[in-house]
């Protein structure tokens, strides 16, 4: 039957008017026919093109409830053999809005389902994806999307089907879009991105079968040498998963070699950063989709949506670019409260037409800029590559997660480290468990003063002057008890036995292995520990015993309960009768273990220990020097407010040139740290550089929190020779250690001629160029909304008559505005003084300065003015006045010299028709290819679509010029900029000569180490070591470090990752305090805690801490009052 009979043409197939839209069934289930399931064969009564019609003009949010209830309608659709090519495109979009927009899994499942069970897969699909001649242009480009986005829909709804038919139209479209990718014909970066997870995810469908490789639009291979690579991400880590190259970090055992060390944590630490913002990205170009649930990623992610790139804007770090994105109206008022954008954070530009993406680092976000969607990026791409897309695309912005300051300089110092010459290569490569004495300390014959370690200077004034007048040296040393605890005689023995192999490695480094039974029989002969009745020494801690005038490191716990202090001031806690404290001698040696008298056992010792030529009776400060290698410091009761444990590892910190101090909570970890600073600073001629160039110890924190803490600790007992690199400190001390005020407040009087003349000199070299990129980049924003004047062009438009044979252009030496005239731009639209405007700073014939012709008497910067601002904060960033985006006001302006290249500037009102016109055609991006100028007669008889083409072909060739110009520019100003960088890092070492402690942070350590490689630390002392990152350790050290120190613990806090699975798949969370513990190398750890009760020291102890002891004082704390009422209801 003729279905034109059944249906009358003034309606359409649903039974409405043709002219009116077709409502919608109120019935789930129409009866077939009317919407209903349709019945299968040629002669289904129903037409389909006002059906395909609607779900090409309906809104998105119809098109679902649309083909719920018409499902029989899309079922016919898809079987039908002869569906056209015009109509694929609309079937496909239908149905991934289909997917997408509806209410629920439950909707959308059935409008797929009928896709998988119609032969439109592999019939429509495929020859349309056979037909498909490109994405040039955006229809195309829409309708390649689609396609993808449904595929992807159908693997997540129906995995089961992909090896049966999904795969078939996955493989064909992949090996077509490969066939147009090598004939020139570019795809987008998201969509190749697209396609390659929609790869991916068919790929894993088929297990036994080998993975396709990567195909030629991402380059598959990766650098061997971690050297090669980039820091910044590329386009290649964005497109895959995790670089097969990358390895896991090897916690037990030594590495193959100082590469392969250094070649693991580079790259590990660089996926660190790069997978979560791979992943975000992936889940943020995935299609939304019911079924399955939404990444964690795009949670994380900070997304900002119309960005533009607008022009460059130099710094005196270098040229960055002006970025203005849409700023979501919530968030005006509130940037300030937020973590966006940060400076130093990485970001990611990509658009659905561009087919690159380009990454940049925050160079410049301040509260009052983000609020106006305004911030400066610095690129890691050239000018003259960025020149090529940036400005003709709208992009969308996706911020990382990861904090990429942090990465940044510690990556840039692996790739500078010397391969041969890595720190400490001994015990971090090579995992050696015999540690070498400090190479300032090759002599064994040396003394320390340890008049710092007494509890005041007091104390050790009286009891200096008590020992010269009694001539009396008894109480120089501990007595050894006559009974000794068994358990405690074993660990003894072993103690003895490890100082005494690490004291046989010779300091040349020659003994790399010690043989332990000789070590023993020597150990057991000549060096025995001096010790106590095992309850007086190990209790004893500067919080203990009360000090009139504590310091703030010494003063460990506040102790505010009477009974407690009485109980810590009792006898039995003090010095034995006799035995008050002394001075100390460098000759007190170590005892036996017979059981003969005390007073027996002290002679021997001070007969054994004194060297030849030594008087008996010592007085002065000679009395405090002790020989660290040959005296144990536990045996000196002039010490016994230490604990034994803190003795021990202060002791051993001193000797090892690689030294571990593990602290479990509350046990003086900081306290110690603070010791051995003002230690090794009392005694800084024994590792001073020989040459008389001072050097400083460094002090390194993960956070600057910690640094501030401790730095204020040294500030009690040094209270100049302190400085802060890098950060901006809310502490007032602190603050006043900074670089930065030291500069301000010293710069002026220390600087040479030389210097002063340098810096001018290059200060007025930037202005200049800077000068040359401003104004260049004024032209580069009027080219998209005005006409160049025809002198502007004139050289473009004789190349064309020179090479193409063009006869006639648009130029009249005797005529004004010809531009305009022969683009047909209406008289009323021209400007009022064109004649003047277009000819003022025109040049003819200079080419070379046509782009900076404007020549000013005053300088069009001064921001250099304020150059002393030598560092940058880690952290938060430090509010200067160093702008630099607009020039001060020459004669004549960067607008008004711009302005004067163009013959007509488009009017943003758009209520003219004519003006509206004219921006619809500099908006447009075709242009006149050669060969059709080699063609032209008369450009005075071409069509004004024609004309636009050529004139775009002129601009186009004048944009080039101008790009080059100022990538030139650019290049000449980062490398100025780079030369004011050294001037300034010589001014800072100037500044740096007198000091004596430096503090920084891991992440500063990194960005300044050229300044240290300058500075040449020969101590570095880490606190909370066990929380860095090995590679951050790594870059804190230079080839001038001698003597490492690094306190922390690893059962507290581990480092924290980006990605969390890098810890446990790849264990990138070890850092390398725990991994040097796991291999054994020597670590001492603190015993005894002072700040818990002991029913919850218990706890840890019972897990972590199998040797932790409480002090007695914390048995006396005060019990936790509570409501008994309450507790007994």
């Amino acid at each position: 039957m003729d279905r034109k009979r059944r249906q009358p043409d003034s309606h359409n197939d649903f039974g409405h008017h043709k002219n009116k839209v077709p409502r919608e069934s109120p019935r789930d289930n129409p009866a077939p026919g009317r919407g209903g399931h349709h019945r299968a064969g040629p002669n289904f009564p129903l037409e389909l093109r006002p059906f395909l019609d609607h779900l090409e003009n309906c809104d998105r949010r119809e098109v679902s409830p649309f083909l719920q209830q018409h499902r029989g309608e899309l079922a016919e659709v898809l079987n039908r053999m002869e569906l056209g090519i015009a109509d694929v495109p609309c079937v496909i979009r239908s149905l991934r809005v289909a997917a997408e927009m509806a209410a629920s899994k439950e909707k959308a499942e059935p409008i797929l389902q009928l896709v998988i069970r119609s032969p439109f897969l592999l019939r429509s699909l495929l020859h349309f994806i056979a037909v498909f001649d490109g994405c040039g242009s955006r229809s195309n480009r829409a309708a390649m999307d689609n396609l993808i986005a449904l595929l992807r829909h159908l693997t997540l709804a129906f995995p089961e089907s992909i090896q049966t038919c999904i795969s078939v139209p996955v493989d064909v479209l992949t090996v077509r879009l490969q066939r147009l990718h090598d004939l020139s014909s570019c795809l987008s970066w998201p969509m190749k991105k697209q396609l390659l997870d929609l790869e991916r995810a068919v790929n894993e469908a088929f297990p036994g079968r080998q993975r396709m490789p990567t195909w030629g639009m991402f380059t598959p291979e990766h650098p061997k040498d971690f050297h090669d690579l980039s820091v910044f991400p590329s386009s290649e880590d964005m497109a895959g998963p995790v670089n097969p190259t990358v390895l896991p970090n090897k916690v037990a055992g030594p590495y193959e070699s100082n590469f392969v060390y250094l070649d693991t944590h580079f790259r590990l630490l660089r996926e660190d950063f790069v997978k979560p913002l791979r992943e975000g990205i992936t889940a943020c170009l995935a299609p939304r989709s019911h079924f399955v649930e939404a990444p964690d990623q795009t949670r994380e992610l900070r997304i900002y949506r119309k960005v533009q790139i607008l022009h460059p804007v130099c710094q005196w770090e270098g040229v960055m670019y002006k970025v203005q994105f849409d700023v979501d109206k919530s968030r005006r008022g509130a940037w300030r409260d937020f973590q966006s954008l940060r400076k130093g954070s990485l970001v990611c530009l990509l658009a659905t037409d561009c087919e690159e993406i380009f990454f940049a680092s925050v160079a410049k976000s301040r509260p009052k800029m983000l609020a106006q969607g305004l911030v400066l990026l610095k690129f890691s791409t050239s000018h003259l590559q960025l020149s090529k897309y940036v400005y003709r695309h709208q992009f969308m912005m996706v911020e990382s997660p990861a904090f990429f300051v942090a990465y940044r300089h510690v990556l840039q110092g692996l790739q500078e480290m010397d391969v041969k010459r890595v720190p400490f290569q001994r015990y971090i490569v090579k995992c050696k468990a015999s540690i070498h004495p400090p190479a300032y300390l090759q002599q064994r014959d040396v003394s320390l003063d340890l008049r710092p370690l007494l509890r005041n200077c007091k104390e050790a004034a009286e009891t200096e002057v008590e020992s010269a007048m009694r001539g009396d040296s008894s109480s120089l040393v501990e007595p050894r008890s006559d009974q000794t605890l068994p358990e405690e005689e074993g660990h003894l023995l072993e103690e003895e036995l490890l100082d005494a192999m690490e004291d046989g490695v010779s300091s040349a480094g020659t003994a790399e292995e010690v043989n332990p039974s000789d070590e023993r029989m020597r150990t057991e002969e000549s060096i025995r520990l001096v010790e106590g009745d095992g309850n007086v020494a190990e209790e004893h801690h500067p919080a203990a015993q009360r000090n009139p005038n504590p310091r703030p490191g010494e003063e460990f716990i506040r102790i505010r309960d009477h009974q407690l202090q009485a109980a810590e001031e009792s006898p039995g806690l003090g010095p034995g009768p006799g035995l008050g404290p002394g001075p100390g001698l460098e000759t007190v040696g170590l005892t036996s273990r017979a059981s003969e008298p005390a007073d027996k056992g002290l002679d021997a010792v001070q007969e054994r220990g004194r060297p030849a030529g030594q008087s008996d009776h010592l007085t002065g400060p000679d009395m405090y020097k002790v020989n660290p290698f040959k005296q144990d410091f536990r045996s000196l009761r002039w010490l016994n407010h230490f604990d034994r444990s803190q003795l021990k590892a202060l002791q051993k910190a001193l000797k090892r040139e690689f030294a571990l101090i593990q602290g479990p909570p509350g046990t003086g970890k900081s306290f110690l740290g603070l010791k051995l600073v003002e230690l090794l600073l009392h005694n800084r001629s024994l590792w001073q550089n020989d040459a008389g160039n001072h050097c400083p110890i460094l002090i390194v924190c993960k956070t600057k929190h910690a640094l501030e803490q401790f730095l204020e600790g040294i500030l009690e007992f040094k209270a100049t020779g302190v400085v802060r690199i890098g950060g901006y400190s809310k502490n007032k001390k602190v603050k006043m250690l900074s670089l930065e005020v030291i500069r301000k407040a010293t710069l002026q009087k220390i600087l040479t001629p030389t210097q002063r003349c340098r810096f001018k000199e290059l200060k007025e070299k930037i202005e200049s160029i800077k000068e040359d990129i401003i104004y260049c980049s004024k032209v580069l924003e009027l080219l998209p909304v005005g006409i160049l004047h025809e002198k502007e062009l004139e050289p473009e438009m004789k190349v064309d008559m020179t090479e193409l044979g063009l006869t006639s252009v648009p130029v009249d030496n005797m005529e004004e505005m010809v531009i305009l005239k022969w683009l047909k731009i209406p008289p009323r639209l021209w400007p009022q003084d064109g004649c003047e405007s277009g000819t003022s700073q025109w040049v003819p014939g200079a080419e070379s300065s046509r782009y900076s012709n404007c020549q000013s008497d005053k300088s069009p910067s001064t921001e250099f003015s304020c150059r002393h601002r030598a560092c940058e904060d880690d952290e938060e960033e430090i509010e200067f006045d160093l702008d630099g985006s607009d020039p001060c006001d020459p004669l004549c302006s960067a607008d008004q010299w711009a302005a004067e290249k163009f013959a007509y500037i488009a009017n943003p009102d758009l209520s003219d028709k004519d003006a509206l016109g004219i921006q619809k055609y500099l908006a447009d991006q075709s242009i006149m290819r050669k060969e059709e100028v080699q063609k032209i007669q008369d450009v005075w008889e071409l069509n004004l679509v024609d004309r636009w083409r050529l004139y775009r072909k002129w601009v186009v060739a004048y944009e080039e010029k101008l790009h080059s110009t100022i990538n030139g520019s650019v290049c000449l100003y980062e490398k100025l900029a780079q030369d004011l960088s050294e001037l300034i890092l010589e001014e800072n070492l100037m500044i740096l000569e007198p000091a004596d402690v430096v503090g920084m942070t891991t992440t500063g350590a990194a960005k300044f180490r050229a300044l240290l490689q300058k500075i040449k630390p020969r101590i570095v002392i880490m606190e909370e070591a066990a929380e860095v990152l090995e590679a951050h350790v790594l870059t804190t050290l230079t080839p001038s470090c001698q003597h490492l120190i690094m306190i922390g613990d690893f059962n507290q806090l581990k480092p924290k990752l980006t990605d969390d699975t890098l810890g446990s798949e790849y264990r990138l969370d070890v850092s390398l305090f725990e991994r040097m513990v796991k291999n054994k190398i020597p670590c001492e750890q603190l015993s005894h805690q002072h700040r818990m009760r002991p029913e919850i020291s218990q706890l840890m102890a019972s897990i972590f801490y199998s040797n932790l002891k409480d002090h007695r004082s914390v048995t006396l704390y005060e019990d936790i009052r509570h409501n008994h009422a309450r507790s007994t209801s």
